[in-house]
């Protein structure tokens, strides 16, 4: 899947083009979700961190892996959320 910009096409298409313009105007959208998670500890021996959306390991030390803010793999937030 590719995502677009809806508004920008339409700037593109000549305003002759009514069938197109119609086409992605009435086209299906989409709502993206922010994808939230946190790190995991894989275990109590390594340094290794997993992210809790995408599965991603991280074998770097817990105060590099920690200190991301987001998953380099997935993109996931992983900061702290206020009340967690």
């Amino acid at each position: 899947m590719r995502l677009i910009d809806a508004d920008a096409l339409m700037q593109n298409i000549p305003n002759e083009e009514m069938i197109a313009k119609m086409a992605v105007a009435n086209a299906p959208s989409i709502e993206l979700e922010p994808k939230r998670g946190e790190w995991i500890k894989v275990d109590d021996v390594s340094i290794s961190c997993r992210c809790s959306v995408c599965g991603w390991e991280a074998h770097l030390y817990e105060d590099d892996v920690y200190g991301m803010p987001y998953c380099p793999n997935c993109g996931a937030d992983m900061r702290e959320r206020e009340g967690e």
